[in-house]
């Protein structure tokens, strides 16, 4: 598992995305679409202003590549992977059948988290150096989650603080003492689940998702 990381705004696709929504676009049309200037294509670093800075941004892609020398591709992907600090979950080898079931041949499905800042520049060099099939990255704004868990996890704490106080006091009865130990242990399972949901949402906007399929292929989709 990845370290927990703090709140990262790191911004990645253009304003085609929607503000708050989770989207699936195709990469190739997040690259070279337009953003509302007649068609004109637009560098990578314009998209930065996708997103404002106030808001956080996790985001989950998938390739489908294709290969012909399909072991080395396999190994310079996962090197390629590990180049840009990426963290390998998941990799797998397996037979790949067509739609009658026959073999085709090797097939590699890979699954990691990509350090946000560097998930542009891994697809880029993706894109360069292989047969990409089709790639789709999907993008949710969390901004109003992290804040709310914040909100959450303040109001607890607060609580938490109370209970402690009154449990101080030599003149309540065994039954509140009870009773407010009982709330002081919930309310600690509550703080320690809720700050296990806020390390998992900082994560998801610190790292990027990414799984690849790798097909071994006598011919490119492409090609025909």
């Amino acid at each position: 598992r990845s370290p927990s990381m703090k709140r990262k705004l790191i911004l990645l696709i253009p304003l085609l995305l929607i503000l708050s929504a989770c989207t699936s676009t195709p990469i190739d049309d997040l690259i070279n679409s337009s953003t509302g200037r007649n068609s004109t294509q637009v560098s990578t670093s314009e998209y930065d202003s996708a997103y404002q800075d106030s808001q956080s941004v996790a985001y989950d892609g998938s390739a489908s590549l294709e290969s012909k020398n399909f072991h080395k591709d396999a190994e310079d992907i996962i090197k390629l992977v590990t180049d840009q600090d990426g963290i390998i979950v998941s990799q797998d080898y397996s037979d790949y059948h067509n739609y009658n079931g026959d073999y085709v041949g090797n097939l590699l499905t890979l699954n990691a988290q990509i350090p946000k800042d560097k998930f542009q520049d891994l697809f880029n060099q993706i894109k360069e150096k292989y047969q990409l099939a089709n790639f789709n990255l999907n993008s949710q704004d969390v901004s109003n989650e992290m804040i709310s868990q914040e909100e959450q996890l303040e109001e607890l704490n607060n609580r938490l603080k109370e209970v402690e106080e009154d449990l101080k006091d030599e003149d309540i009865t065994l039954e509140q003492k009870q009773a407010l130990r009982a709330e002081k242990n919930s309310l600690e399972d509550q703080i320690k689940a809720l700050e296990n949901q806020q390390d998992s949402t900082n994560e998801s906007v610190a790292y990027s998702n990414l799984s690849i399929s790798l097909k071994e292929v006598k011919y490119y989709s492409s090609e025909g």
